[in-house]
């Protein structure tokens, strides 16, 4: 069974219920085995605490695991294995994120489009989910 990170985007959509998930990329957050990372946990905290993102009340990862997901560490392995993207990836966050699926034999599942497009030119573990 094919295993998935979940970029931060992705799992903020799912909690909204937002329809540009589209129902493809709805089917599979349903039915697969999908990781969220803490750094994804991590990066809504941030946004929230400037304003940018409003989040429900109490802990994110008991909402994560509640939604059928299960939150994934990071480790120093993870962040060691950023410097493989430090060039393609200016983000931390999806840098981190790119990493730790690639440490981890996961797919990323992600609608960033820069990030879709450097997979599609590259050998990144990403999941290309258009419909």
């Amino acid at each position: 069974m094919t295993r998935y990170l979940l970029d931060t985007h992705v799992i903020y959509r799912w909690m909204r219920d937002d329809r540009r998930l589209g129902r493809e990329m709805r089917r599979i957050l349903s039915q697969s085995d999908c990781a969220v990372s803490a750094a994804s946990v991590w990066e809504m905290l941030i946004k929230n605490s400037h304003g940018k993102l409003p989040l429900p009340e109490g802990s994110l990862g008991d909402a994560m695991e509640a939604q059928g997901f299960w939150v994934l560490a990071i480790t120093a392995r993870h962040v060691e294995a950023t410097r493989r993207f430090d060039q393609a990836i200016a983000d931390p966050f999806d840098r981190l994120l790119v990493a730790t699926a690639a440490e981890e034999g996961m797919f990323l599942l992600t609608q960033d489009t820069g990030i879709l497009d450097l997979a599609r030119r590259t050998r990144l573990p990403v999941a290309d989910i258009t419909a």
